[in-house]
């Protein structure tokens, strides 16, 4: 299903107070408190409440701001005893099963501390989730979490991104998944996904739209360093005569300035996506060696 009609859905996980780092990032989250996160009814899902587009299935801070409650999502005070009333059980319960909703579990790890996150994390990865993590620079003070925090970075074909802020890293996730992008098609976006989850984040990256010769075309893919230009024909659109004839125009300019066109049919694409994925890798490779420098045409 293309992102027009349901919005991606994203996990945050990491550590979580009262207006921390995902009051930033989603619209809303001041709305809600213990007395509406009934653990029965589960956590609720913000409609395009991530950057407005994207929608947002937890994790909740389950206490107001003066509760004094200072850990487990708010659930527990400095002296041990509950905030809500809600068990910490039932949180759990609350946190896997948003984990379960969810298209993207997005953590930031900034800490040692983070033992509920790691749980998320390997439940993530379990259940076949897409899982990308951020982490800040390092400081002159920020001890040796990272060195005890090991696991999340070791993980392969899990990106680690580092940026200054969560927003920052949670964007450049999104960009490398293509979800920053307005697709023209489902199967656009069952390429761009099969073939970044077959090789990994950002090995050979494809750029999605990328605009050529002045902005007269679009191409579906791009791999800029080698100036392989990958395009998906769709049989109704591509079947007419005038469309057919553009097409080969198009391909002749873009070879004369130097790019491969790669096109592969829709009907081979649904018969067999991985088997297109892999052929379109092969030929990148095959170029890379005698590959010019980047380009931005």
């Amino acid at each position: 299903m293309s992102e027009a009609k349901q919005a991606k859905r994203i996990y945050l996980a990491g550590k979580i107070g009262w207006n921390d780092w995902r009051w930033e990032l989603v619209r809303g989250l001041e709305g809600f408190s213990g007395d509406e996160l009934i653990a029965v009814r589960g956590f609720p899902i913000l409609s395009r409440a991530v950057l407005g587009r994207y929608d947002y299935v937890g994790p909740f801070f389950m206490a107001g701001e003066h509760s004094g409650v200072v850990g487990a999502h708010g659930m527990v005070d400095d002296t041990g005893g509950h905030g809500s009333g809600i068990a910490q059980e039932d949180v759990t319960r609350a946190c896997l099963a948003a984990v379960d909703k969810c298209d993207l579990l997005f953590a930031w790890l900034d800490c040692a501390d983070l033992h509920g996150t790691l749980i998320e994390l390997g439940y993530a990865l379990g259940t076949g989730k897409i899982v990308a993590i951020g982490y800040p620079p390092r400081r002159h003070d920020d001890g040796d979490w990272r060195e005890e925090l090991w696991f999340p970075f070791a993980l392969r074909g899990i990106p680690a991104i580092q940026a200054t802020t969560p927003g920052i890293a949670l964007g450049s996730a999104l960009e490398r998944l293509g979800w920053s992008y307005n697709f023209d098609s489902p199967l656009e976006e069952a390429f761009w996904q099969a073939y970044h989850a077959a090789l990994g984040w950002p090995h050979l990256a494809l750029t999605p739209q990328h605009k050529v010769l002045g902005g007269r075309y679009r191409l579906d893919f791009a791999h800029l360093p080698t100036l392989t230009a990958i395009e998906l024909d769709g049989f109704t659109y591509h079947k007419e005569e005038q469309a057919f004839q553009r097409d080969r125009q198009r391909d002749r300019e873009l070879t004369q300035a130097g790019w491969t066109v790669v096109r592969f049919a829709s009907q081979e694409l649904r018969a067999d996506l991985p088997k297109c994925v892999s052929q379109a890798a092969s030929l990148i490779l095959s170029r890379k060696k005698a590959s010019p420098s980047a380009v931005t045409q």
